[in-house]
């Protein structure tokens, strides 16, 4: 009798150890998702200068990046990690002449791509809010960036990511261009707008 209260013991204390163990699993573990930021994403560059603004498009993206995002189930945030690579050359300004001299200024010939990559974009529990860094590698050079964006659009299959950050063009040893014999100055500081337009992939 003593051997069959003991065996009978056994089963409620596995049942514990198990449910412990699990608990613990669940408490610890992630979920991730990854998105493919589409064609539909949109990044635009704001120049300013003493006589208008000039707003410079990327034209040319396909829509073959990926963002990933994680759940961190222990303390309810969600990160996302992921980059956007970009054409040098598919900057249109709108007009010949500055769209030529923002290549020229950014060095599109020699340095083909312009990369944009999102490090630990947080989003706490109950909120649209992201918050994290950003490095945009441009002309050969790479410089960090606090970010703040915002998610506008979220469902199973899709989702779109809004955000904006200025930089100067002397964080990476470049000058603005001048038009008409200086009569036209470029700004320093350039306004970096982005939607992100992604599916689940």
């Amino acid at each position: 009798m003593n051997t069959l209260f003991r065996t009978k013991g056994i089963y409620p204390t596995l049942v514990l150890l198990i449910l412990l163990m699990f608990g613990s699993f669940t408490i610890n573990s992630q979920g991730s998702k990854v998105w493919l930021i589409t064609g539909d994403s949109r990044l635009e560059l704001t120049v300013g200068s003493n006589v208008k603004d000039f707003h410079c498009q990327s034209m040319d993206y396909h829509g073959t990046d990926t963002l990933v995002q994680v759940w961190e189930i222990s303390s309810g945030r969600t990160i996302f990690n992921g980059k956007v690579t970009l054409k040098a050359s598919s900057f249109d300004c709108h007009n010949r002449f500055m769209t030529r001299d923002f290549h020229n200024t950014i060095k599109a010939g020699e340095f083909p791509t312009v990369i944009i990559q999102f490090e630990q974009l947080v989003k706490q529990p109950d909120s649209d809010l992201i918050n994290g860094e950003v490095i945009v590698s441009l002309a050969g050079k790479s410089e960090k960036y606090n970010v703040r964006c915002k998610i506008t659009d979220y469902t199973n299959d899709g989702m779109h990511i809004e955000g904006s950050r200025s930089f100067s063009l002397s964080d990476f040893d470049l000058e603005p261009p001048q038009k008409l014999f200086g009569a036209i100055k470029i700004n320093d500081l350039v306004l970096v707008d982005f939607h992100l337009v992604m599916r689940y992939l």
